[in-house]
């Protein structure tokens, strides 16, 4: 008999798993609150200041440093796109660090910081 056949027979612990190593309910809850904390901290530590440099220095660059009444649209339309709420803050995907990253490279490369740029850019490359 293969092992798809049979797996408690070859290994119990694969199906006891949860009674294997004693999960509770208090620490999955535990364990999910720290995960969803250390999202949250890398789209405030990454994210949400990498979409401000590059909003201000599109805006810098498109309409010159005297019009700002729209940066906070921006702002608010980047930072709050559906799609990356519910993948990186349901599945912990994490993928705020690598586009916080990228889109502060694409914003050093539009203010004419090529070094800068050029190691933002490579930092989300080896994050995943």
């Amino acid at each position: 008999m293969g092992f798809s056949l049979k797996p408690s027979i070859l290994t119990p612990l694969h199906s006891s798993l949860h009674e294997a190593f004693d999960y509770g309910v208090s620490a999955r809850i535990c364990r999910k609150l720290l995960m969803r904390w250390t999202v949250l901290s890398s789209d405030v530590l990454i994210f949400f200041p990498a979409v401000l440099y590059f909003v201000l220095v599109y805006r810098s660059i498109r309409f010159g440093t005297g019009q700002n009444n729209d940066v906070t649209w921006h702002i608010a339309m980047i930072l709050l796109n559906p799609c990356l709420i519910l993948i990186d803050h349901g599945h912990f995907q994490y993928n705020c660090i690598s586009l916080g990253l990228t889109i502060a490279a694409i914003a050093a490369a539009l203010s004419q910081k090529d070094l800068v740029a050029s190691v933002l850019y490579c930092l989300p490359l080896n994050h995943k």
